[in-house]
């Protein structure tokens, strides 16, 4: 086997079987005279192949196959290109995922924006509704028949002209009434009172130069 070299780098090699050719052939041939030989006989020209091992190794890769031999590896190629496309696959699908998101969060807060008002104003309903039934469960429970217009005809016709009433407030458990009003007469009107159930009277003061009063009125 003979071996060629420039620069101290390996560029070619020739295999050789039968007649083994001379120096002058060989350096006619491929135009060089750094043509180094295994075991080279003395005065023969060509140099012993070890002292190419003498200098520090290049680090380069060198392919010692015939040049038939000397193929790409298309399954190595053909793997890296399958990742690279897997990875491009995956980043196009995570972009469009967060765009995606992106959209549907902006929508979503649209939406959320848009049904607010309708919101309030089915709570504000809801707490209407709320206090009614409130305010019906404690008509329920002034008897098995109550008759509130009944009470507030009576309560009104009762008072002396000079009294009127300012506020009206039913306490279901205790089963009172309780009403806030003005009267220049107190003893009379508490005595006009007497025929819608116990009569007590809380408390007396003056306000806009009259008789202010809180009685209790606890129903039969």
């Amino acid at each position: 086997m003979y071996l060629f070299a420039e620069g101290g780098q390996l560029k070619n090699r020739l295999l050789s079987s039968g007649a083994e050719p001379s120096f002058d052939e060989l350096s006619g041939r491929c135009q060089t005279t750094q043509i180094y030989h295994l075991k080279p006989q003395p005065d023969s020209g060509f140099k012993p192949a070890a002292e190419l091992l003498v200098e520090s190794p290049l680090l380069q890769e060198y392919n010692l196959l015939p040049p038939t031999y000397r193929r790409p590896d298309y399954l190595k190629l053909a793997i890296v290109a399958l990742v690279a496309l897997n990875l491009l696959a995956l980043v196009a699908g995570i972009g469009f995922r967060f765009q995606r998101l992106a959209a549907m969060a902006t929508r979503t807060e649209s939406e959320i924006a848009e049904l607010a008002p309708l919101v309030k104003e089915v709570n504000r309903t809801r707490a209407q509704v709320d206090q009614a039934g409130e305010f019906l469960a404690a008509l329920t429970t002034l008897g098995a028949n109550p008759d509130l217009p009944g009470f507030f005809q009576k309560l009104t016709a009762g008072l002396p002209r000079d009294s009127y009433l300012d506020q009206f407030r039913y306490d279901s458990q205790q089963r009172t009434v309780t009403i806030n009003g003005y009267s220049d007469d107190l003893a009379a009107m508490t005595k006009s009172l007497e025929g819608l159930g116990e009569v007590r009277l809380k408390s007396t003061s003056r306000r806009k130069n009259r008789n202010y009063f809180q009685v209790e009125i606890g129903l039969p």
